[in-house]
């Protein structure tokens, strides 16, 4: 089976993906997580898990609005993008189903929207439930961020909410590395978009 294939798994090894990074940032600069950029973080998983999963970094919204047209089959010529689309901000990274090397054969999978910290604030949730109203060929979005660890009544609140929305709910290794006081541990919560 492959990795595109299992949406649990590929949000564990983003997540994975996500406490080597802060590991590899912590024991190159001595800092820790508070001082990680978040593109660090995006990039770190684009690099990592390349060479098992077809994405991108930050497709502007033309080109996603052109993919999902093409998605669909259809022969009928590219329409307008929405203004309201055009304004949107970009996802961190974009996940496909299909060989890279067949760009034109493959399908969007993810959208994945990184955080360094986790936030009750929905506005996250909301952008990628507001990307699937103009990428309506894709399945999941998918947030990730990371928690303190030592917050289990915190985390457990976030797991049940999700749960409760019909989203699931993963997580990933704790990060453990020298200049690193807390543990802090990856998490995620995907999206399914009913197709």
């Amino acid at each position: 089976m492959l990795l595109e294939d299992d949406i649990t798994e590929m949000a564990t090894r983003i997540c994975d993906q996500l406490a080597s990074a802060v590991e590899r940032y912590a024991a190159i600069s001595g800092l820790g997580l508070d001082y990680i950029p978040e593109g660090y973080l995006r990039d770190s998983v684009f690099d990592g898990l390349g060479d098992v999963l077809t994405m991108t970094l930050e497709t502007n919204n033309r080109t996603l609005w052109e993919w999902n047209h093409n998605a669909k089959s259809s022969t009928s010529p590219v329409p307008t993008q929405p203004l309201e689309f055009k304004n949107q901000t970009r996802p961190d990274l974009v996940i496909y189903k299909g060989d890279y090397t067949k760009k034109d054969e493959t399908k969007l999978f993810c959208l994945v929207e990184i955080k360094k910290w986790w936030s009750e604030d929905p506005n996250d949730l909301i952008k990628i439930k507001n990307w699937f109203r103009w990428l309506d060929t894709c399945r999941f979005g998918m947030l990730c961020a990371f928690i303190d660890v030592s917050n289990e009544q915190y985390i457990e609140k976030l797991r049940i909410k999700a749960e409760y929305a019909g989203d699931q709910w993963c997580s990933g290794r704790i990060a453990r590395s020298r200049g690193i006081e807390k543990n802090y541990q990856a998490f995620a919560r995907i999206i399914e978009q009913k197709l």
